[in-house]
């Protein structure tokens, strides 16, 4: 399921407002980071693979914002 464009930047100016930000945000990238390590662990099964492929914009956004290459904090 993806969202579309519109409906994310709609819940990201909410978050944004909100007091949360900060605390979901890191929520999300500990997530995906725990997701990635699991996959590329000794013995991954295809399945965690392919969880990893399909989440793929959720993965880059917490690549991006941990080097700082996306030039702000928004996310998927």
């Amino acid at each position: 399921y993806r969202m579309l464009e519109t409906i994310r930047q709609f819940g990201r100016a909410r978050l944004r407002d909100s007091s949360e930000e900060d605390r979901v945000i890191a929520r999300h990238d500990q997530y995906f980071l725990e997701l990635a390590e699991l996959s590329f662990e000794a013995g991954a099964k295809g399945d965690s693979l392919a969880r990893l492929k399909s989440d793929y914009d959720n993965v880059r956004s917490v690549l991006e914002r941990s080097t700082g290459a996306d030039g702000n904090s928004e996310g998927s």
